[in-house]
């Protein structure tokens, strides 16, 4: 069975200095090429057509809408926070002069907000993850245990809402709001987690401009790994899709032969151990792409494993090692966010 199409594809172009909504200041970004090329068994050649350009934060994971146009250039690698923004988007200040005040009027004064207002800064978080959440949605309505809204979505919220401190009840009314607009973050949104989680945080200070707490700042792996880990993690998720195909073949096939007992238990007992195997290669696959240890570790464990296979297996092995074991960039979670990128000096 052959199996093609298209797939979306993310391809790092490297590091910028731009306004973010949520942590509100300027913030270190990761632009990223979005394109739509064909695959074959979910391994995608090229960069394909494209779609568009996204930006994210490094320091909330909120992403954007990006035009890599307006920036100097692109940085290749982290840099201090004062360099990126000068070597990137200097005149970052002037692009961003309204929001930048009103952010470091609110430092200083916040109680001179009005409710009109407080509410409109309260709901800024919600609309700008919203075309977020009805798109993952969109996909698939099937979410294990919401992991999908507290571990990518409620972090962000909570970032972008700790310095208003909102009560319950104007969470409430946020949704509220949501809701009138259609929004599907109003009712996908785990409200009693992200009340419990604003009363939590960590104060930040807002006399201090761009105060960062380190409790709070979340690496994203995706943004930052490098096209080699998201090829890796194709090919391996490829090859557990199409090891998962041949299972199913296998066992339909196996049904329609008449055999003995002991031949039913042993052909069973083969096609859980490939289903198991399939299976590993899925997740590890994924966790490639994230850029996550475990899954590089047993990534190089299954390419030790196709070099036996001579010729196609050694020739898909050596390539996995090398992108796993060679290409793998230093994973962000090593790094301090202080030490990265400085507090933000708005």
């Amino acid at each position: 069975m052959i199996i093609w199409g298209r797939k979306t594809v993310r391809t790092p172009l490297g590091y910028a200095a731009d306004y973010c909504p949520i942590c509100g200041g300027a913030e270190p970004f990761a632009i990223t090429r979005v394109g739509s090329a064909g695959h074959l068994y979910f391994v995608s050649v090229g960069e394909g057509d494209l779609v568009g350009y996204t930006r994210t934060c490094m320091t909330c994971s909120t992403e954007l809408d990006a035009d890599p146009s307006r920036y100097a250039s692109l940085a290749q690698v982290p840099m201090a926070l004062s360099a990126l923004r000068q070597a990137t988007h200097p005149n970052l200040d002037e692009v961003y002069r309204d929001p930048l005040e009103l952010d470091s009027q609110l430092r200083f004064n916040l109680k001179s907000l009005t409710a009109e207002e407080r509410m409109a800064l309260i709901i800024r978080p919600f609309m700008l993850l919203a075309t977020r959440v009805s798109a993952r949605f969109a996909k698939t309505s099937f979410d294990m245990g919401g992991a999908f809204m507290k571990g990518e979505i409620l972090p962000i919220l909570v970032r972008g809402l700790q310095r208003f401190r909102p009560t319950a009840q104007e969470v409430d009314l946020a949704l509220q709001k949501m809701r009138q607009r259609r929004e599907l973050i109003a009712d996908k949104v785990p409200r009693d987690a992200l009340v419990a989680a604003l009363a939590a945080a960590p104060t930040v200070s807002l006399a201090t401009p761009g105060a960062t707490s380190a409790a709070i700042w979340t690496p994203h792996y995706k943004a930052v790994s490098s096209i080699h880990q998201r090829r890796a993690g194709g090919l391996l998720r490829g090859l557990g899709y199409l090891l998962g195909a041949a299972v199913v073949v296998g066992v339909l096939s196996g049904l329609r032969q008449s055999m003995s007992d002991v031949d039913r238990m042993d052909g069973a007992m083969l096609w859980l151990g490939l289903t198991a195997l399939a299976f590993g290669l899925f997740l590890a696959g994924r966790a490639v792409t994230d850029g996550k240890d475990w899954g590089r570790k047993v990534g190089m464990v299954y390419a030790v494993l196709m070099l036996v296979t001579f010729p196609i297996g050694t020739i898909v092995g050596l390539y996995l090692l090398w992108c796993l074991a060679l290409r793998w960039p230093k994973p962000m979670a090593e790094l301090s966010s202080d030490r990265l990128f400085p507090p933000t000096a708005s």
